[in-house]
């Protein structure tokens, strides 16, 4: 892999960037799916949280999880859910290093123990000048606008 802005994480989905995309974010709206409007065999992209829904509205296979602010018990879990199989989690995107426990950081994440490979989602967001413009904006943008 390079370390290009986004062509790792291109690199990584090379044979899924023709297939829809499913970006499923928060809120009552994702617990009320119609079936009938959704692609077949959709990328699926989830936030934070998404495990705890009462059922697997999107089934159990996650290609891409997002997050972007240090949560170190929705770290914990989403850990436990990928550990247990309850969920298929392909890859993990954060435009942030996931804390290690070292140079000072306070937090060290259960997902370092994870083999999932971990990539930059704002590297691919910030090859367009006008996003990454928004991107810097403060607040920052929520997670489902990212």
């Amino acid at each position: 892999m390079t370390d290009a802005p986004g062509e790792a994480a291109r690199e990584f989905f090379a044979a899924d960037l023709d297939r829809p995309v499913l970006i499923v974010g928060n809120g009552p709206s994702a617990s009320t799916p119609d079936f009938d409007r959704l692609p077949p065999d959709p990328f699926v992209i989830r936030m934070n949280w998404f495990f705890l829904e009462s059922e697997p509205h999107y089934g159990h296979d996650v290609d891409l999880f997002l997050f972007s602010v240090a949560q170190p018990e929705l770290e914990r879990r989403l850990t436990r859910v990928i550990e247990s199989g309850q969920s298929e989690v392909r890859a993990i995107a954060s435009p942030m290093k996931i804390q290690a426990g070292r140079d000072g950081e306070r937090h060290r994440s259960a997902l370092n123990a994870l083999r999932t490979p971990q990539l930059d989602h704002w590297s691919v967001i910030a090859e367009n000048p006008v996003l990454a413009r928004y991107m810097m904006s403060r607040p920052l943008p929520t997670q489902g606008m990212q």
